[in-house]
């Protein structure tokens, strides 16, 4: 698993928290979340994945329908990019979304 950098607005500063893989992002762009860019994934919380956001915050975003909670856009599709340890894949396949 590889560390990266994510902004704390608890200590003023950046902390480094392990990922346990990658995520494309695939559809309509919404809040911190772009079309077509590769996202750090923290953790897997029920059906939320934890990832590292544009504004290099963590958040909680849906695994099923990642989209803007005002549903302001239809949102789109996580696409796995990396998943070392198989977590990743293990939890999509549970969902049906491989």
């Amino acid at each position: 698993m590889r560390t990266v950098k994510v902004w704390s607005y608890e200590v003023e500063a950046y902390i480094e928290k392990e990922s346990i893989g990658q995520v494309r992002y695939v559809g309509d762009s919404f809040e911190d979340i772009t079309s077509d860019k590769i996202y750090d994934v923290l953790s897997i919380e029920e059906e939320m994945l934890r990832v590292v956001d544009d504004e290099e915050m963590d958040y909680l975003y849906s695994l099923i329908n990642p989209a803007p909670l005002d549903m302001s856009s239809e949102g789109g599709t996580w696409k796995i990019i990396k998943d070392e340890k198989g977590i990743l894949t293990q939890k999509f396949k549970e969902l049906k979304l491989l």
